[in-house]
């Protein structure tokens, strides 16, 4: 907690840019606002409670290139955007090593 705060990371800022409010349930999703968001890239609460029982939203399938600009926007909305949608490895280290040594 400390590293991150000395990162610049607020609880708000690593809620939404590192988690994407995926710790929380959906009942605290609604009290934040948060559900608008999820519910713009096709998620329900029974999708959100439920995991397991292997329907996921068809955006969970899609490239960043691939949502409609409304689907985009709610991604915004919880911090994505296309290259963190789209798993690009953000890692400045050019080698082959995950991280310096």
């Amino acid at each position: 907690r400390d590293g991150a705060t000395l990162l610049g990371f607020t609880e708000g800022t690593w809620n939404c840019y590192i988690n994407h409010y995926e710790d929380f349930s959906w009942e605290e999703l609604e009290d934040m606002g948060m559900t608008q968001h999820y519910e713009g890239l096709g998620w329900t609460q029974a999708h959100w409670e439920n995991p397991t029982d292997g329907e996921i939203p068809y955006t969970e399938a899609r490239w960043w290139g691939q949502l409609t600009d409304n689907e985009k926007r709610a991604a915004n909305g919880i911090c994505f955007f296309e290259d963190n949608w789209d798993k690009k490895d953000m890692n400045p280290n050019p080698s082959f090593f995950p991280h310096p040594l």
